[in-house]
């Protein structure tokens, strides 16, 4: 079991852009590398931020309504320049509905074969304007889950997850 991964990669080309309308396969999008070179990703995870709340407004009585996004992300192969070596594929194409007028960050991840992938992302529809609500989306990040070991020689890793209710975080020990 693996609480918490630590073959992790985040890549920085992603992170605070916003995805622009988009109408399906035309605009909406940006490309980045999925993972390191020399590295094999086994799951990629795009996380996406709502900064300012999903939702609409209606306009005759200003109640807070559902807001759908569509988005796309794709992936394709590629060699250690970081040169496209196979088709762009669907990694996944989903509509998220919310109506909060907070920031929503959420997060999809795709198992994938061991290999090293160019991703794009892209919006399917176009943004809210104006007084009608708000559903623009900013990624947060790509990460790639890399194939490797989670355990190192001569070191012990552990994982702890108190129960803060009933114990202050001062009051954990470890034996010797």
């Amino acid at each position: 079991m693996t609480l918490f991964p630590t073959n992790v990669d985040q890549s920085a080309e992603v992170s605070g852009r916003q995805l622009p309308s988009g109408t399906g396969t035309s605009g909406g999008q940006f490309d980045a590398n999925g993972n390191p070179a020399g590295t094999l990703a086994q799951s990629l995870a795009l996380d996406f931020v709502f900064a300012v709340g999903c939702y609409t407004v209606n306009g005759k009585d200003g109640s807070i309504g559902f807001s759908n996004v569509g988005l796309t992300a794709e992936y394709a192969t590629c060699d250690n320049a970081g040169a496209q070596t196979g088709p762009f594929t669907t990694l996944f194409s989903i509509v998220r509905q919310y109506a909060s007028q907070a920031p929503v960050r959420d997060s999809v991840k795709v198992d994938v074969a061991p290999g090293r992938y160019l991703v794009r992302f892209r919006r399917e529809d176009a943004e809210l304007a104006g007084t009608g609500g708000s559903n623009s989306v900013l990624s947060a990040g790509l990460r790639s889950f890399l194939q490797g070991n989670n355990s190192f020689a001569d070191v012990s890793t552990i994982a702890i997850r108190p129960d803060l209710a009933c114990r202050s975080a001062r009051s954990i020990s470890m034996p010797s």
